[in-house]
């Protein structure tokens, strides 16, 4: 009855939580601990404006058992209906029209499900959730289609080189330790291999879950605005029910099986890999260490991946570019999990430093430098300094979004205490050097798997990996290399060790000058504007136009500022001007990286960067070095004519490589998207033609770089954060007095979009990637322009209507591909997009999603939306764009799209929420007549090279083929088109100060 039921819950204490929390958050903490042994973290967040809960099941791609990718499968298959609960999508549908979302993921030794919604949705919601962990329906028509999913996901990675490497790795291992495993599945191990071991899919499905999801070994987190009392019964009510198994999770190395994941006579090997794309070339070094988890106040490998993979002066990857051997190197952890961690140093390499000689060169600067390591120990100065970032990082952290902010609690109350669960994962809470040197001592040759990726490989390459089909190589490191490499392990002093290493241009880095001292906020003097404000010139012919807003929400000591320098050097469209742009912010970068690595470090950041008609330069992070760094970049944009020949050709190998790698491999969703561009942008260059021009480039065609960009432009630039105005003012005057900046035009050059006003048909294209299995179809609806507030809010409300019936019908139930969607997109003129990345036939699959948008829209339009459903839609959207802003950057963010589109309409959002507020269905459904339903989309289609044949499906309803747009009509139409842009003039409309 209600007494007892109202009495259970009472009788389960709330204990309140003295956590450690970063000074910027504010909500409150408390634990119950439930009869059946789940654990739940309740936390009150008095400003919530949406409510979430995590799972997490302390079970992962570890506990697969006979079956590869079961866990991964199981997580997919969760969410189709339970014994309560039956409908297939009805979860997903009470999330769309509350304005929440979800997800899940799985990990090796966990899976983690997550949600937010409104909070008046909460309670119905968990009701749902909860009986996903009680009793699923695992249907055998759901887990036949869903097992398509799993393959359609997995065929997403196959074409990945780093996937590929990383899953050769885990296939050579000791095949007694279950790290070497398979954990996203696909048809021939989730049905295939099954059925020839006489095992029902579904049955072992079942059994799994019973097996696994004990309540015992489940964590949840909880938030809202309601208190502990009301959060600790609606654990209770929805989750005190879960069965308890009492399962007994083996730790350590037992988790994995007991055995290590390659074996002594195993190490050391050398693999080579034959990478699809000839621009992948790439060296890593990978040791067997043990799990750090376990280590999680010390973390001994995080100091030693910094220091392996430093950038500064004296660095590896600094003395490897030197010797033009690296574009790019990064150290730390692989996998974490079952007794082991893989560690490594992975080395982005250029065509010399592919050679063999060069592989040989670059292991010994790797040993020497690992060596100092060994004989120096991990100085205090350089703990010291990564304790004071990691304190200061936790001080001042951001608050993070409901859902987000559950899913990293719940992950973490399965390794940490609860008074940890925030500062666990990050914080270093102690030094212990002698752990350190147990783990330094492992980054040895006899311990290391050294494995080459490059196309050079193709005829030495003689074995195949099941999952992915990767060709490879595998056998032992060759004596006369590994003797090399153990000879730099010989001093036996640390002065020797030293002096070796300083021979060869290696030493540890010197203090970091860019840690933050000041750390201060800046006072506040009167009421601060809700949004920017223009900053006045003092009546000066304008070259740059300042807006600043001093922050008094997030109350850190950060700020952020971005320029846009529109040049008239750029604005004409010529692809050779916008690639010689992009050499020349990439020489600068690359010139001043020793530099401003530690800035990096001291999360004190800038870019130089470069769209189609301006440059871009952004700064970020702890303002009180922000001065010096600013000067620095300063200096170097207004000297960059000049480059070193190492610099000029590093550079372009790298911009070289990117550009091969995309005409080789590009993923069929961005080649379909920058075919969109091919109809509606005014300039839209292909990674061929950017090759083809950077080919012909030289040195030379630097030479007067700052002149051409920065005698004809004009800036605008928006400052946030812990600074003031006058300190605004100061920033933009040592970032652009150097500059010498002028401005020559009266109209700011812009970027022009297409107006279609006609049906275009389809652009197809064949795939870049002759063995990708994945093609891509994108349907475009334009529909208003991006300054109609009113129309841009309805057209939300028509893709909140779309999305999730685009997901379950064309994705869950018509199979047509993992990836499905809909979504508004645009900044000039705002559209409807329709996508899906299909495994099948694309052509089969344009007609099926034409025929879904003219159903729904249709259905929309008609009536056949009830006025219940309609509040339900325009209150998901009003909810979403409710959410407050967590971090500067999120707010920062927004503001930025007002400057960048040239809208400068800040506080757009509160605009369509009033808005919206008084929308009725009747205009909704006369908005969608006059516009949606009487727009033709544009449709991009990119092809594989062997599409499969159209699929017969009497169920699945099917639109005509569009016609095929030849490049001639493109031409014809781009030529006669009327290319609307954003606002061009000089003048700002922004309050000023």
């Amino acid at each position: 009855d209600r007494q007892g039921a109202v009495s259970a819950m009472s009788a389960v204490p709330i204990e309140q939580l003295k956590l450690e929390k970063p000074d910027t958050d504010y909500r409150e903490y408390a634990r119950v601990v439930l009869p059946n042994k789940l654990e739940a973290i309740l936390i009150h967040d008095e400003k919530a404006d949406k409510s979430a809960c995590c799972l997490d099941v302390n079970a992962g791609f570890l506990e697969n058992g006979p079956i590869e990718g079961l866990s991964h499968f199981c997580e997919h298959m969760l969410f189709l209906g339970s014994e309560k609960f039956p409908e297939e999508d009805l979860y997903m549908a009470t999330l769309n029209k509350a304005g929440g979302s979800f997800n899940a993921t799985t990990y090796w030794q966990n899976t983690n499900y997550f949600f937010d919604i409104a909070p008046d949705q909460f309670s119905p919601i968990l009701d749902q959730f909860s009986q996903f962990f009680k009793a699923p329906l695992f249907t055998e028509n759901s887990t036949d289609r869903e097992m398509n999913a799993v393959d359609s996901e997995h065929k997403l990675q196959l074409k990945h080189d780093m996937a590929r490497v990383y899953n050769v790795v885990l296939a050579l291992g000791n095949p007694d330790c279950k790290l070497q495993l398979f954990g996203c599945g696909n048809l021939k191990s989730l049905r295939d291999d099954p059925k020839e071991k006489g095992l029902n899919i579904r049955d072992e499905l079942l059994k799994f879950h019973k097996k696994h999801y004990s309540a015992n070994v489940m964590k949840v987190a909880i938030l809202s605005s309601d208190p502990f009392e009301k959060l600790r019964d609606l654990v209770v009510e929805h989750f005190a029910d879960i069965p308890n198994s009492d399962v007994e999770v083996p730790t350590g190395p037992q988790r994995s099986g007991g055995a290590p994941p390659f074996r002594t006579d195993q190490l050391p090997a050398y693999i080579r890999v034959l990478p699809i794309s000839p621009a992948f070339r790439y060296a890593f070094f990978k040791f067997i260490l043990p799990e750090m988890t376990p280590r999680w106040r010390t973390k001994p490998s995080d100091v030693i991946a910094h220091l392996l993979g430093h950038e500064g002066q004296g660095s590896l990857f600094e003395e490897l570019k030197k010797r033009g051997l690296a574009l790019e190197l990064s150290a730390g952890t692989w996998i974490d999990a079952g007794g082991w961690n893989l560690f490594g140093v992975d080395i982005k390499l250029t065509e010399k430093g592919v050679q063999p000689e060069s592989i040989e060169e670059i292991g010994e600067l790797l040993f020497t430098y690992i060596q100092i390591l060994q004989t120096q120990g991990i100085a205090e100065i350089h703990h010291k300094e990564r304790k004071i970032m990691a304190d200061l990082n936790f001080k001042f952290q951001s608050m993070s979004g409901a859902m987000n902010h559950c899913q990293r609690v719940a992950r973490n109350m399965q390794n940490l205490p609860s008074d940890y669960v925030l500062s666990g994962d990050g914080r270093c809470f102690e030094f212990d050097p002698a752990e350190c040197q147990e783990i330094i001592k492992c980054l040895n040759v006899s311990n290391c798997l050294v494995l080459v990726a490059d196309s050079s490989a193709v005829d030495a390459c003689d074995q195949v990996e099941q999952w992915y089909q990767t060709k490879y190589s595998k056998g032992p490191l060759s004596d006369a290399t590994r003797q090399r490499w153990e000879a730099c392990a010989q001093a036996d002093t640390k002065e020797k060790a030293e002096a070796q290493a300083k021979e060869r241009g290696i030493f540890l880095p010197p203090p970091n000058p860019f840690l933050p001292d000041d750390v201060s906020l800046r006072p506040i003097t009167g009421e601060l504007p809700p949004y920017p404000v223009h900053l006045t010139d003092d009546g000066k012919e304008p070259v740059v136009q300042i807006y600043h807003r001093q922050d008094g929400t997030f109350k850190q000591p950060k700020c952020q500022i971005m320029m846009r320098i529109a040049t008239a050097f750029t604005a004409v469209g010529d692809v050779r001007r916008t690639v010689l742009t992009k050499m020349w912010a990439d020489c600068l970068e690359e010139g001043l990286s020793s530099y401003a690595y530690d800035a990096q470090v001291a999360r004190l950041a800038y870019t130089v960067s470069i769209m189609e008609r301006c440059i871009l330069v952004a700064v970020s992070g702890y303002n009180d070095k922000m001065p010096t760094l600013i000067a620095k970049v300063a200096e170097a944009m207004a000297s960059k004519d000049d480059v070193p020949v190492a610099i000029w050709d590093r550079v372009k190998e790298r911009y070289r490589t990117q550009l091969q790698e995309a005409i080789a491999k590009q993923p069929p969703v961005q080649q379909t998207v920058q075919l969109m561009n091919k109809v509606i942008s005014q300039f839209s260059f292909t990674p061929e033609q950017k090759l083809e021009t950077l080919e012909a480039l030289d040195r030379s065609d630097l030479q007067g770089m700052a002149k051409n960009l920065f005698d004809d432009c004009f800036v605008e630039m928006l400052a946030q954060g812990n600074l003031t105005p006058e300190e605004t003012r100061a920033c933009a005057k040592s970032l652009l007095g150097p500059l010498e900046v002028k401005r020559k035009f009266e109209k700011i050059p812009v970027e022009k979009f297409a107006r279609i006003d006609t049906n275009l048909g389809v652009m197809v294209e064949k795939g870049r990637n002759a063995e990708e299995p994945q093609g891509c179809v994108i349907g475009l609806m334009q529909v208003c322009d991006n300054n109609d507030i009113d129309k841009c809010s309805m057209l939300q409300v028509a893709v909140q209507c779309m999305s999730q019936e685009c997901f379950t019908k064309l994705r869950t139930k018509q199979q047509l591909g993992y990836m499905a969607g809909a979504q508004a997109y645009g900044s000039v003129i705002s559209s409807l997009i329709i996508f899906v990345v299909t495994p099948k036939n694309p052509q089969m699959v344009q007609r099926r999603m034409a025929a879904f948008l003219d159903t729904r829209l249709k259905e929309l339009s008609s009536g056949d939306l009830s006025e219940e459903e309609f509040q339900q839609y325009r209150g998901a959207v009003i909810t979403e764009m409710s959410e407050k802003h967590k971090s500067l950057s999120e707010e920062f963010g927004e503001n930025w799209e007002e400057v960048v589109s040239r809208r400068f309409t800040f506080g757009r959002r509160l605009r369509q929420i009033e808005f919206l507020k008084t929308l009725t269905k009747d205009k909704f459904e006369q908005f969608l007549k006059d516009t949606l339903c009487e727009t033709k989309a544009v449709w991009m289609r990119v092809e594989q090279h062997a599409a499969p044949d159209p699929e017969e499906d009497g169920t699945a309803p099917e639109a005509p083929d569009a016609p095929v747009m030849e490049p001639e009509a493109l031409a014809a139409f781009r030529e006669r088109a009327q290319w609307v842009s954003f606002d061009d003039s000089i003048v700002s409309n922004v309050s000023s100060i």
